[in-house]
């Protein structure tokens, strides 16, 4: 029967969105509640849902974002200190904090332009 593979594609891809979905509502619900921002919160809430998926599923460490680093021996030296948990925090971390800066620098700018006109 191989007219399955479509909705088995479907539901896959219903499954794995879940993680996202998932993550992205720990993000914002520990950010209201802590007071924390968003880029603060989101390495946690990412590190939690990621291990609490079942081993065989693609959002566990098989997809990680530490897998991606493997090339860079610093980066996955942080493994030695705390598993594939501290490399993934470690990523996460860093990149929202660019992401936060970034952020920043973008509204900074578009307050200058406000304040020309």
């Amino acid at each position: 029967m191989p007219w399955l593979k479509y909705p088995a594609w479907l539901a896959a891809g219903a499954y794995l969105a879940l993680y996202a979905g998932l993550s992205t509502w720990l993000m914002g619900t520990l950010s209201r509640r802590t007071g924390v921002g968003l880029a603060g919160t989101f390495p946690f809430a990412y590190l939690l849902v990621e291990s609490c998926a079942p081993p065989a599923s693609s959002a566990s460490h098989g997809s990680s974002p530490a897998t991606a680093s493997t090339r860079y021996a610093p980066v996955i030296q942080l493994a030695s200190l705390g598993s594939v948990s501290l490399v993934t925090l470690w990523l996460l971390g860093v990149n929202a904090l660019i992401w936060r800066a970034l952020a920043s620098r973008a509204k900074a700018r578009r307050g200058r332009r406000g304040a020309r006109r």
